[in-house]
């Protein structure tokens, strides 16, 4: 999945309701910042490596994924790297 999640310049999730998606640890461990919807463990997985919204907002959704996109690519790549190994060591996943 490395080779696909690093043809991304964000990861963006939606969702209505979920815990915790996999797909986001996924991009996150590949450095990639998300926009994830404040639902289950999403908004605290993500932290500072990326923005949440409230969920059905496609305003608010809309908005953070132009913040983000709108960075200069160094900014943007450092916003993916951040909370890495916290995410990690919070979910007490293994590389």
């Amino acid at each position: 999945m490395p080779a696909v999640f690093n043809a991304f310049d964000i990861l963006v999730s939606s969702s209505y309701g979920e815990g915790l998606s996999v797909v986001l640890g996924e991009a996150m461990a590949s450095g990639i910042p998300c926009v994830v919807t404040d639902v289950g463990d999403s908004a605290y997985a993500v932290g500072e490596a990326g923005l949440a919204v409230q969920p059905k907002n496609p305003g608010a959704l809309a908005d953070a994924i132009r913040q983000i996109l709108e960075l200069p690519e160094q900014k943007r790549l450092a916003l993916g790297k951040r909370p890495v190994n916290e995410f990690w060591i919070i979910f007490q996943l293994k590389k």
